[in-house]
């Protein structure tokens, strides 16, 4: 049930960008300032799922369809290591707050602890019945939580010498469809979902007791949105009713539940959205391989590249 959707990324310090543009298989490293195009990381076999940047910005990890992750290192472009044996497509990789441990999502349902200092495999968790789609630390490490396509949220507590489950708990996510994307917010108090139901839906999971507690109808079912490095908004993508050649830009104020929405070309479609970590820019990819530099406030376009 997974849908492409392209990837685009912020590194930690903010200074790069990576996205796939319009080849799949391919990494493509940017300056974030002016979109100038550094160098790219090419290996994967198949279509690259996800990526993610180390702590320290100096690591980049990518997950495909080919069942490989790639360990890259940003300077050189060079794959440093690849982590095969997996026998799923891949669809996530998150790493710890430190780097060391890195967490692997795949196509089989397993979520998958992986050692980066010693390149080893530390555990497997098998809590869900189909696709994960994302899987994260806590901030404090001592959780995983996990989503599936078929909407379920999983959390696992976890020992941290042994990595064993402590405990754990699943909560159906109320979708009348399966889910197409998933995000959590950078304090990981919000979980925000997409699915074929056409409703973009948040999440509150600061305790337990997870509370469902704002929803949001679309026009589409686009898989294409973020939340603000400040967690305070979420922006996603929109189809203008009757309208091809126009698509809407829709920031969500999560506390005032308001919506501004933006109108520019669809460009065939929305690829994926981010924005940077002082808020102040949206790098935006379309389905024709085009990315957009935009100024987050007023929309402006800065740099455009083909």
């Amino acid at each position: 049930c997974a849908d492409y959707s392209g990837i685009v990324q912020y590194s930690p310090d903010g200074k790069y960008i990576i996205s796939t543009k319009s080849n799949p298989n391919e990494i493509i490293l940017w300056k974030a300032e002016n979109l100038t195009e550094i160098r790219r990381f090419s290996g994967h076999s198949d279509r690259i799922e996800c990526v993610s940047f180390s702590p320290d910005g100096k690591t980049l990890v990518s997950g495909s369809k080919d069942k490989n992750v790639r360990i890259w290192d940003i300077q050189t472009g060079d794959s440093i290591r690849i982590i095969d044996g997996l026998n799923s497509s891949v669809y996530s990789v998150h790493f710890n707050s430190d780097g060391t441990k890195l967490l692997i999502g795949l196509k089989s349902g397993y979520v998958v602890l992986f050692n980066m200092e010693t390149y080893s495999f530390i555990k497997y968790y098998k809590e869900h019945q189909r696709a994960v789609y994302a899987a994260k630390y806590s901030e404090d490490n001592m959780r995983i939580l996990s989503v599936s396509c078929d909407n379920d949220l999983v959390v696992i507590d976890i020992d941290n010498d042994t990595y064993d489950s402590i405990s754990h708990f699943t909560q159906k996510i109320p979708h009348k469809d399966y889910l197409r994307s998933v995000a959590f917010s950078s304090d990981n108090q919000l979980l925000a979902t997409i699915s074929d139901d056409h409703t973009l839906r948040l999440t509150s999971i600061k305790t337990d007791t997870f509370q469902y507690c704002k929803c949001k109808y679309m026009n589409c079912n686009t898989p294409v949105f973020c939340f603000t490095p400040d967690s305070k908004q979420i922006i996603y993508g929109d189809k203008i009713k009757d309208t091809e050649d126009k698509i809407e830009i829709c920031k969500w104020d999560i506390e005032t539940d308001s919506i501004r929405k933006y109108t520019m070309s669809s460009e065939k479609g929305i690829g994926s959205i981010i924005s940077s970590s002082d808020n102040k820019y949206l790098v935006i990819s379309f389905y024709t391989g085009i990315v957009k530099l935009i100024e987050a406030n007023d929309m402006t376009i800065l740099k455009e590249i083909r």
